[in-house]
């Protein structure tokens, strides 16, 4: 997945808006394989703004599941960030169209992302324990906040400051605070903004919502829809979970390819196919157990 969001980053990405691609890796140390390099080629001509940044680089992270850690290294990036803002991608993430500053900001130069209801979302119990821990009363904000889904644009002296604040007031190290509190990154940073008085003067909420396929959306209905949404061009990014690749049945996995190939990312429908086929993580489980199998077998004979 970070091979296909480079590729469409050589495609579509405008690079008079890129200083700088962090690549960082959160996961456990083990054997080094090339990706480095194959993920270089994918960026092409951005592929010189492109550094790889070990998580432990970040952060002393304690042993918890990635998607903790993944939280908590969005924020700590800011301490190597050069400039006042930056967007934060998860690996489902990739551009279908054009990305531009003005998808990014206002003409103004304001920084753009969105919002909406969580009343009836999953993650209200976290949007209301995240506000709390700063002090700002839940029930103004159920109805309409920031979103908690990439892309996402930070803005780097800010995001230093919470850091800051929550590492003074808990007594140890961010990443410690942060997962013990059990915190999150968008509703933590939005919150700080709101208990400054912050958010309204800092953010433009204006932008487009781009389609994103979660896991519970893997018919090829589901998929066409979402193709349909990006066939809007003020939506650059389409985004595919993992585990949504893993449920996509054969007609599923045709619209996506065909879109895919339509869009340049790949060179045939059959390429984009073979594509899903090797992202899917229980495939990859598989495979895995496969070759450990054939290890085991060729120390026995």
């Amino acid at each position: 997945m970070l091979r296909l969001q480079a590729r469409s980053m050589c495609l579509y990405c405008d690079p008079g808006i890129v200083h700088r691609i962090f690549v960082v890796e959160n996961f456990r140390p083990g054997p080094e394989i090339p990706w480095r390099d194959n993920l270089l080629n994918e960026y092409g001509s951005l592929s010189h703004l492109v550094e790889f940044v070990r998580a432990e680089r970040l952060g002393n992270m304690p042993p918890v599941e990635g998607w903790w850690t993944q939280q908590v290294l969005k924020l700590l990036v800011a301490h190597i960030v050069e400039t006042d803002r930056y967007v934060v991608l998860d690996a489902k993430n990739h551009l279908v169209s054009g990305l531009t500053r003005d998808f990014l900001e206002t003409s103004l130069g304001k920084a753009r992302i969105n919002g909406y209801s969580y009343s009836q979302h999953p993650l209200r119990e976290a949007l209301e324990r995240t506000l709390r821990y700063v002090g700002v009363d839940p029930a103004q904000y159920t109805e309409f906040f920031p979103r908690t889904t990439t892309p996402f644009t930070f803005l780097t002296g800010y995001v230093q400051d919470l850091i800051s604040q929550v590492c003074e007031r808990e007594g140890v190290l961010f990443p410690t605070a942060f997962i013990t509190k059990k915190l999150t990154e968008f509703f933590l940073y939005s919150g700080f903004l709101v208990s400054r008085g912050k958010l309204e003067e800092t953010y433009d909420f204006s932008q487009p919502i781009c389609p994103i396929l979660w896991s519970h959306m893997a018919t090829a209905n589901d998929c066409l829809r979402a193709v349909e949404q990006a066939e809007d061009r003020t939506k650059p990014f389409f985004s595919i979970h993992r585990r949504t690749i893993a449920a996509l049945d054969q007609e599923a996995r045709k619209v996506i390819a065909s879109f895919w190939h339509q869009r340049r990312l790949f060179d045939s429908d059959k390429s984009a196919i073979s594509f899903l086929y090797n992202a899917n993580p229980e495939t990859q489980l598989t495979k895995k157990l496969h070759a450990l199998a054939l290890r085991l077998w060729r120390s026995l004979h």
